[in-house]
């Protein structure tokens, strides 16, 4: 029988096999690690250049246009002296992530797609999405015709639905998401069509601008023909300043009349330009850089930022207003009844509750890609 050698059970021979054995096994997960993340970065580029396919197939056959992500600087600077801090607000940093949004304000045209689908399948329900048309009824106006036709006639299909409430917006927004998500010739998977957030929405504003508080990355609101780039109440320079706006705490926002230099007031001076005395098109004047037609002027938008609820960024300690005393909603970007100074991206005006309509305010669409 032959002599068994002890030598290779030894403590340091046992120990050196050991440390080989360690040393192969990082080595095997190190190459595991590296090629999963070869395979990773390759399935994830895949997968980029596939959504990059598709949101160029879909901006070429809807409404909608792809914005980028962006960090912006949300706000102005305190030492801006024409800034009313009630209206303005302090600036600061924030990422907004890529996102579509709709070129054009609803449509008179769009929403009564929806509401002639929902009364069809339950004609009470769907009657309480009806826009409210007595919004066009003032005491000083003969409005009548605005009542009784703006909303139906085809002559205004083509123009922005007013007199929706926030409730009826997102009800639309849910009415649009079924009926993307449930097209067999669909470009995504799975989308979400919802009402944009105030940075979301202040992002599609500057067109890729970043030093400009109008959608054209300039200060003027005409266009180097002399004519408006916004439809607003007085189409003059001078609406722009906070002067053309008494901020009266007691007796909340009032308007005045502002004089330019020769003695004309703004109206007069609105009468040189063709300009209708309430809103226009959704497709009129000239879009900013990404496409998005009035961002600022014609109606104003609601947007997905609340008053008293929005305790991270745009909070307010001291701004109640007595006439609403709690106010419920923001819109941006001014309207066709409003002064120039409402058109400028950070401010703000707001709304009396989730019900509230006017003929003044309305809507547009942000969409969210869930699955491609």
């Amino acid at each position: 029988m032959s002599e068994i050698s002890l030598q290779s059970f030894t403590p340091e021979s046992n120990q050196i096999t050991s440390s080989r054995s360690y040393k192969m096994k990082l080595i095997l997960l190190a190459f595991s690690v590296i090629s999963f993340a070869f395979t990773t970065s390759a399935q994830y580029k895949d997968s980029l250049k596939v959504y990059r396919k598709l949101t160029k197939s879909y901006q070429k056959s809807s409404d909608f246009v792809f914005i980028p992500s962006e960090v912006y600087s949300r706000g102005v600077s305190d030492y801006n002296p024409t800034v009313p801090g009630s209206v303005y607000l302090r600036s600061l940093s924030v990422k907004v992530d890529s996102f579509f949004i709709e070129k054009y304000e609803v449509s008179n045209r769009k929403y009564l797609e929806f509401v002639n689908d929902a009364i069809s399948k339950d004609s009470i329900l769907g009657r309480t999405y009806l826009p409210d048309t007595l919004v066009w009824r003032r005491e000083s106006s003969y409005n009548e015709p605005y009542v009784d036709y703006y909303l139906r006639h085809p002559a205004y299909a083509d123009y922005p639905v007013v007199g929706v409430s926030y409730n009826q917006a997102t009800a639309f927004a849910e009415w649009y998401t079924s009926t993307f998500n449930s097209n067999p010739n669909r470009v995504f998977k799975q989308v979400l069509f919802r009402i944009p957030t105030e940075s979301e929405w202040e992002v599609a504003f500057k067109g890729g601008q970043s030093y400009s508080f109008l959608p054209w990355g300039t200060n003027s609101t005409l266009d180097e023909n002399g004519k408006p780039r916004a439809h607003f109440r007085v189409i003059s320079q001078l609406t722009l300043h906070r002067d053309s706006v008494v901020i009266n705490y007691t007796l909340g926002l009032k308007k005045r009349p502002i004089y330019i230099s020769d003695g004309r007031t703004m109206s007069e001076e609105a009468q040189r330009f063709d300009i209708s005395n309430v809103t226009l098109p959704v497709k009129a004047l000239e879009p900013n850089g990404y496409g998005l037609y009035h961002m600022a002027g014609n109606v104003e938008e609601m947007v997905d930022a609340h008053y008293f609820r929005d305790s991270t960024t745009y909070s307010f300690s001291h701004d109640v207003n007595p006439e609403y005393d709690q106010p419920w909603g923001v819109v941006k970007g001014g309207s066709w009844d409003d002064p120039g100074y409402y058109l400028q991206y950070p401010v703000r005006e707001f709304y009396d509750g989730r019900n509230f309509s006017s003929d003044q305010m309305g809507f547009r669409l942000v969409m969210e890609v869930l699955d491609f």
